[in-house]
């Protein structure tokens, strides 16, 4: 926790990092282990939902780098032996990852590993401002970056010579240097959360893949008893309105059958 008599004069940092999602605090524990003075503003309080719940086995090699790959283990996510991929052909395709030289990929809670990754660079020594609000911006003509953030109400100023854009999809900062976003297509993903099958029943880990006739479906067993399925489709062929949504997804997942088979509680 930052003092409240700290925040109005933040002060100065070798590193301002904007985000605290897995890039910006992974950013911050491997400056802050090579001696950096390193501060991340976070708008959230790691409490929403967020997405992206599975990793490859090789996150094993940057988690070991950054020295938290034990307490990653330790945290209770779901190990996944491989890949079962329906794409273009009627049977399912298996990838399993036994061959893999670091075993297993992930299905993780990611509230738990973004938190974990923050504290892990908060306890290397970098300042962590969570429920941060940027206010401003400005790069001085001598080339340092000044912020100007609200956190809990109260107004925090900080300086850094160098400045990191971690906010994501946001583009915080990058929009604010003249950015233009490129977009390709116009290809959403709609996700869905909901109660894994009981203990009784066979739970199949592995992250089902299957091509669908107006897009692909992802699928996958997550920690504390949850499951996710995400569609990944054109944007113009989805409904308006948050009912109509839901009703295209269900739909949709009717369509499919291998992820359809499993088992939700809905």
């Amino acid at each position: 926790m930052i003092p409240r008599n700290a925040l109005e004069h933040g002060g100065r940092s070798d590193v301002l990092i904007l985000g605290g999602g897995p890039a910006g605090s992974a950013s911050a524990l491997a400056l802050a282990h090579r001696g950096f003075a390193v501060t991340v503003i976070e708008r959230s309080q790691f409490e929403a939902v967020r997405l992206g719940e599975t990793l490859s086995p090789d996150i094993q090699r940057p988690l070991a780098r950054l020295g938290v790959w034990e307490r990653f283990l330790a945290a209770g996510h779901l190990a996944s032996p491989g890949i079962v991929s329906v794409w273009g052909d009627v049977e399912p395709y298996d990838n399993d990852f036994i061959l893999n030289p670091y075993g297993d990929g992930w299905h993780i809670d990611r509230q738990r590993f973004d938190a974990m990754l923050a504290l892990a660079a908060a306890e290397a020594g970098a300042r962590i401002f969570r429920g941060a609000k940027l206010t401003s911006c400005q790069q001085e003509p001598a080339g340092d970056w000044r912020i100007e953030a609200v956190v809990n109400g109260q107004p925090l100023r900080l300086q850094a010579e160098f400045l990191v854009d971690a906010t994501g999809r946001a583009s915080w900062l990058a929009q604010r240097q003249g950015a233009r976003k490129l977009i390709h297509d116009h290809m959403i993903g709609i996700v869905g959360f909901c109660g894994s099958p009981s203990a009784t029943e066979t739970c199949d880990q592995r992250t089902l893949v299957e091509a669908a006739e107006t897009g692909w479906w992802y699928s996958a067993l997550l920690p504390n008893q949850r499951s996710v399925a995400a569609f990944m489709t054109d944007a113009d062929l989805v409904p308006k309105g948050r009912s109509d949504v839901r009703s295209f997804w269900r739909s949709s997942l009717k369509n499919c059958p291998y992820t359809s088979t499993v088992r939700f509680r809905f």
